[in-house]
């Protein structure tokens, strides 16, 4: 029973010291910038929103892009439904 149980657990938990030990750590020397976030992203959430104050959540969907500079300023949009009413498109420009 107690062999069964280790085993149980070093195959749940050797996974995870996989994934999470064996990837490279930043070294001490570096550092996050603007330069390294710099790109495009593609943004996607699904999810429950309630449309007013005390309404009752309705299904939520979101599929978007956004694209970040160098300097840290990021821009994109994006498509949301909400309760599979119309589409709306959104654009957000944050600098």
């Amino acid at each position: 029973m107690i062999l069964k149980l280790a085993l149980g657990l070093s195959l749940l938990f050797a996974p995870l010291v996989v994934l999470l030990g064996g990837a490279p750590r930043p070294h001490k020397g570096d550092q996050v910038s603007t330069r390294i976030t710099a790109g495009r992203y593609l943004v996607v959430c699904n999810g429950y929103l309630s449309p007013a104050p005390s309404a009752p959540l309705v299904p939520a969907k979101l599929l978007g892009t956004s694209n970040a500079d160098e300097e840290g300023n990021f821009t994109g949009s994006a498509t949301v439904m909400i309760g599979g009413g119309p589409s709306h498109q959104q654009t957000v420009t944050e600098g």
